[in-house]
């Protein structure tokens, strides 16, 4: 156990450089679950005299607290979005994350900013985030039986899954677009 603390410790860090992990997520995915507790509690101890503390991946408003995507137009209200989608004939993207997440820190950072997915975002889905944790999220939560974060889901008009991933790279975001336009 005290191996995996070292690693999850190492990985925090690491998100906190800004080091790219897409690479690893294999092994990222192993340590998430440790990373999600060091990350929410705010300090990650190994044994009882290493301590390092974390500093909020998140802010209050579900997005990366030092990542660029604002050039994301993300909607919040699934209404909102879905009647968005029909009126602009497109699938509606559905962002399930929460403020815990490192793998969503991730994304933000690294995948959200690419021009080549700001591009998809802005022209081929109506993009929607979901804080897991929102007051809105447990009825989207069961409707859509998400069961981990990030989950990635994209609808159409009517609602009917198209796609669902977890983590992706901008490599594989722009892939599952591309298997869209295709359908």
């Amino acid at each position: 156990m005290n191996e995996e603390r070292r690693v999850a410790l190492a990985t925090i860090k690491e998100v906190q450089r800004g080091v790219d992990l897409a690479n690893r997520v294999p092994r990222f995915r192993a340590i998430t679950v440790l990373a999600m507790v060091a990350v929410s509690s705010g300090v990650f101890c190994i044994g009882t005299s290493h301590c390092a503390e974390t500093k909020p991946l998140l802010s209050t408003s579900g997005v990366s607290a030092d990542a660029d995507t604002s050039e994301v137009k993300w909607l919040t209200d699934f209404e909102q979005a879905i009647v968005k989608a029909k009126r602009l004939e497109r699938p509606l993207l559905i962002d399930f994350a929460a403020s815990w997440c490192v793998p969503c820190r991730i994304m933000d950072k690294k995948v959200w900013p690419d021009a080549s997915v700001q591009k998809a975002l802005e022209n081929e889905v109506v993009p929607l985030r979901v804080d897991m944790d929102g007051k809105h999220a447990p009825p989207l939560i069961e409707k859509f039986k998400v069961e981990f974060v990030p989950t990635i889901l994209i609808v159409d008009q009517n609602e009917n899954e198209l796609a669902r991933e977890g983590f992706v790279n901008a490599e594989e975001f722009l892939e599952m677009t591309r298997k869209l336009r295709k359908e």
